[in-house]
């Protein structure tokens, strides 16, 4: 069996891999499958949020796709409107009875880090600056892709002529 040619900045990437897989249903599984550099990211983001409420660092999928791993911390008991409002982590579906439910990244976009914050009103500026975001990201995100292409990955299968 040949060995696949990685380009150098693929080498570089291997060793922040983490890709994380979210729960399906109620009580289903959530897994982590990372490289050890990835895992350390992981465990520094944590710390960092433990210590200041909050962290954001930059890792990779498997496929070399750049993401961002947003931590929060909220100290709220489970019946304040923070976690009333927060989507469940296995589902997009909307209760009747709970009105809007924010999408995590929103609480952090928008520094919504407790009750209080949530019951803030958004401005135009917030709206604004979201929106900015969501551009850089889906630019990083076509230029990784486009950069992965140009040095072979993700490699397609090719079958063997018989």
């Amino acid at each position: 069996m040949s060995e696949v040619k990685k380009s150098p900045s693929s080498k570089l990437l291997d060793r922040t891999i983490a890709n994380i897989y979210a729960q399906s249903q109620p009580g289903g599984d959530s897994s982590i499958i990372a490289s050890k550099k990835g895992l350390e990211i992981l465990v520094e983001a944590l710390n960092v949020a433990i210590k200041l409420g909050k962290s954001e660092y930059t890792l990779y999928n498997s496929d070399l796709v750049p993401y961002q791993m947003l931590i929060m911390r909220n100290e709220e008991s489970v019946d304040k409107a923070y976690w009333k409002k927060l989507q469940s982590p296995y589902t997009d579906k909307l209760p009747v009875d709970r009105g809007h439910l924010y999408e995590p990244t929103e609480y952090f976009d928008f520094g919504i880090s407790n009750t209080a914050d949530l019951e803030k009103e958004i401005t135009l500026k917030d709206v604004k600056y979201l929106s900015m975001k969501k551009e850089e990201v889906m630019r990083i995100t076509l230029g990784c892709i486009e950069q992965g292409k140009k040095y072979g990955f993700p490699q397609k299968n090719k079958k063997k002529k018989s």
